[in-house]
């Protein structure tokens, strides 16, 4: 897909927010599958997953050794040497440098839920010099207006742009498409006008491409497509950042 077609004649972007514009902190060993990604991307093997679940377990139980042990924080040293004790059976290089760079990833990943919500503020503010940026999200109303409020993230969305589950009815939740084409509807746009970003393939993806409506499905973990989507266009995208260089 050439990305000039995905934000071609767009006007709209909507959003989901549990999990897209809000995520919850990684742990440490959540942290490590995420970073391995870059290294273990094209490994073609039936032992890959097992291997990455061994690393993980490893390098968690480490981690708690350390703990238990007293020590008032983890130093950069500690850290790595329980990064290297993890990756022992993985086919990865296991220089200074390398697991260096693994390790200041892992730590940029497990970072606070403050530092994603200032990545995430900065990436709206310059998606909303171009386009009307609107929230599509399943929930009560009062607790996800309070979310974006506690997050930093009200001041992207307009009042009148942000669209929850629980003001249209029952039965109306994502991936339910009465929400996709009330919001288009509001938002005065026809679904080639508008793009969906979201985490959940089910809610997010398949209801907005059901509608006709273009995803960016974000996908951190890069699960593999369940189906192939044929109502719509699909990009596939690890970080929110990722929006800047497509759109």
């Amino acid at each position: 897909m050439m990305y000039a077609a995905l934000h071609h004649n767009k006007k709209v972007i909507f959003f989901d927010l549990h999990g897209t514009l809000i995520t919850k902190k990684m742990t440490p060993d959540q942290a490590l599958r995420a970073a391995l990604l870059d290294y273990t991307d094209r490994w073609i093997s039936e032992e890959k997953a097992s291997l990455i679940n061994k690393a993980c377990r490893i390098y968690r139980h480490a981690l708690r050794q350390y703990k238990r042990k007293g020590k008032p924080g983890l130093t950069e040293q500690m850290r790595i040497v329980c990064l290297k004790r993890a990756l022992a059976n993985l086919p990865i290089a296991k220089d200074e440098l390398t697991l260096a760079r693994i390790d200041q990833k892992i730590t940029c990943l497990a970072s606070s839920q403050e530092e994603h919500s200032k990545r995430v503020a900065a990436v709206l503010r310059s998606l909303r010099q171009r386009y009307q940026l609107a929230l599509i999200t399943n929930g009560q109303e009062p607790l996800v207006r309070a979310r974006l409020r506690r997050n930093h993230l009200a001041s992207a969305f307009s009042p009148a742009a942000v669209f929850v589950s629980s003001s249209l009815g029952k039965g109306k939740s994502k991936p339910h498409p009465g929400i996709y084409r009330h919001a288009l509807a509001r938002m005065q746009v026809q679904p080639e006008q508008a793009l969906m970003v979201g985490d959940s393939w089910r809610q997010d993806i398949e209801g907005a491409t059901s509608c006709g409506i273009d995803a960016v499905w974000l996908n951190p973990w890069n699960r593999p497509i369940p189906r192939p989507i044929t109502e719509a266009r699909l990009l596939m995208i690890r970080e929110i950042d990722e929006l800047l260089e497509i759109l």
